[in-house]
């Protein structure tokens, strides 16, 4: 959960990135 990278905070496994700026 990685909301830095802008994942979600529900995927523990696996947190892809939604908008990489």
């Amino acid at each position: 959960s990685s909301t830095v990278e802008g994942g979600s905070e529900q995927d523990e496994l696996f947190t892809p990135p939604s908008q990489v700026t």
